[in-house]
């Protein structure tokens, strides 16, 4: 016989996790300025000679992206505007049924280790992709030193 510990919520959260599965199928709910906050989404590859951040921005202009390090973090910083922001007052006179692409400001920040050159860090934007080049500063080679009679 197996002792388990009598949890009186779970079967609720059970239930309330079989309902979202049903129901959330039925409608899409549009994303709003309330909802979940939005990141930059990237990608970090590192090889002997540099890291490469790439971070995805669709649909901005390049002056609306700005590329920053602060000490060793690196941030990169966007801003989207919507569209319809100067047509339409409010956006339910613009006639979305669903709004899901976002617009304000975004950023996003990233701790670098020591081993980066900051003075040589570029970045480059291409096809909706913030490519940001990180070239990691020679590994110093330990050396002897000779010690002098005085």
């Amino acid at each position: 016989m197996v002792l388990q510990q009598w949890d009186p919520f779970g079967e609720l959260r059970r239930a309330d996790s079989l309902f979202d599965r049903v129901w959330r199928g039925f409608w899409v709910q549009p994303a709003s300025a309330t909802s979940r906050s939005w990141s930059i989404p990237i990608d970090i590859v590192e090889d002997d000679e540099r890291l490469i951040v790439s971070a995805s921005l669709p649909g901005l202009k390049s002056d609306d992206i700005k590329v920053s390090v602060d000490g060793n973090v690196l941030t990169v910083r966007a801003k989207a505007s919507s569209e319809s922001e100067s047509s339409h007052e409010n956006e339910n006179e613009a006639g979305y049924l669903v709004r899901e692409r976002r617009h304000g400001s975004f950023a996003r920040s990233i701790r670098l280790p020591k081993s980066v050159d900051r003075e040589k860090i570029e970045s480059r934007y291409q096809d909706g992709v913030l490519r940001v080049e990180l070239p990691k500063v020679p590994e110093q080679t330990p050396r002897e030193i000779e010690v002098k009679v005085a």
